[in-house]
């Protein structure tokens, strides 16, 4: 919508910048996740009023997974409510590529409503059946191929090889059986209870990566991979996915877990989240900065936290004169720390670790240096 005025108008003065993808995608990830951050503790407790019992756990799943009994279904409105609202506001309204993406997205988002709230009707982890669900996703998915293929023609391209292979209307079958298989892929990764979020997240940052190299003529040719014009607006789209599911709050937590982390660290500290992490059994260490930040957490039975922001929050006096009345805490600082300051940090009683930024540098990342990295930090404390 904004493209379509600022492009109406000539693109005038500081309106120019919405001729930038990389602008718009940054428009796009902060206005979901503005939206979720807005909607979103409203949302989750209406739901929990609404549904009562939440979403119904398998029995025959990892017993981990029954600590999140009670957990509200249908958290995914919320996600397609910041989406839908993102990507119209910030997108080019007039590629087709949009409107075969949100017909996607909004179809199976439709068809996860109707198994939820079947769900949460029966008070059984069974839905509607997989069959009714299968039909109705290649219907969805075959229907945007076609309107893909009729401004993209139906060649399939193997990346970096320059190798292409026209496989005619066969093409749609293809693509339909793709979207369906990597869309309940999504749900085989998330375990067993249909927690999705971190997943999606995940997959989302992924194919934003893919879409803006293809649908950049340079970097396409460069990298020897088809150029798609117009794909590089579905950046945008991703972008939005990945603002409207980064939402600090419960629902957050049980997606973490979901994607195998063992331990939770927080940037602050709210009775909810503090909850939720103790009826999961996951270690969590919440950040503080001041007394009555502590007071509140041992208030809720915890005794370790994340010093944050360190260095912002007044440095090694700040923590020294924190330490003296909460003697049996111990803390983690993190925030401003950086490697040569870190043995430092460790000689204080009060301080379990350390956390640092500088591990994980800034730019592309790349693995060997984090490896080498991690491994020099571990030797700190020793």
């Amino acid at each position: 919508m904004l493209y379509l005025l600022a492009d109406y108008l000539g693109f005038p003065g500081i309106l120019n910048l919405i001729r930038y993808l990389s602008f718009r995608t940054g428009g796009a990830v902060a206005t979901a996740l503005f939206l979720g951050l807005l909607i979103g503790p409203r949302f989750i407790a209406w739901l929990r009023i609404k549904q009562g019992k939440g979403q119904p756990i398998r029995e025959d799943g990892p017993q981990s997974h029954l600590a999140k009994r009670g957990t509200p279904t249908m958290g995914g409105l919320m996600i397609l409510t910041a989406l839908g609202v993102s990507v119209l506001l910030w997108m080019d309204l007039t590629n087709p590529y949009v409107w075969a993406c949100l017909a996607v997205t909004f179809g199976f988002g439709l068809i996860g409503f109707l198994d939820d709230l079947d769900k949460v009707r029966k008070a059984s982890h069974k839905g509607v059946s997989g069959r009714a669900r299968l039909i109705a996703e290649f219907v969805i998915a075959g229907a945007a191929a076609a309107l893909i293929t009729q401004y993209n023609g139906t060649e399939l391209y193997l990346p970096f090889f320059s190798f292409r292979l026209d496989l005619g209307p066969a093409y749609i079958v293809f693509a339909a059986f793709t979207i369906v298989a990597f869309g309940n892929a999504v749900n085989l990764t998330d375990g067993l209870d249909g927690l999705a979020t971190m997943p999606v997240i995940i997959a989302s940052v992924a194919f934003m990566l893919i879409v803006y190299l293809v649908g950049n003529a340079k970097y396409a040719e460069y990298l020897g991979i088809p150029y798609v014009e117009g794909a590089g607006d579905l950046a945008i789209f991703c972008g939005a996915i990945v603002g409207a599911g980064t939402v600090l709050n419960e629902a957050d937590l049980h997606a973490a877990l979901e994607a195998g982390a063992e331990f939770i660290v927080s940037p602050g500290l709210t009775e909810p989240l503090a909850r939720a992490a103790a009826s999961s059994g996951v270690p969590f260490l919440p950040g503080v900065a001041n007394a009555g930040d502590i007071m509140r957490g041992l208030d809720l039975g915890l005794d370790r936290f994340k010093f944050f922001p360190a260095v912002a929050s007044g440095g090694l006096p700040a923590l020294r004169a924190l330490s003296g009345p909460f003697g049996k805490v111990a803390f983690c600082p993190t925030g401003g720390i950086g490697e040569v300051d870190v043995a430092t940090w460790l000689a204080e009683p009060s301080v379990a670790c350390v956390g640092g930024s500088w591990i994980v540098p800034r730019g592309a990342p790349d693995l060997s240096e984090i490896r080498a990295n991690a491994e020099r930090a571990a030797r700190l404390g020793h």
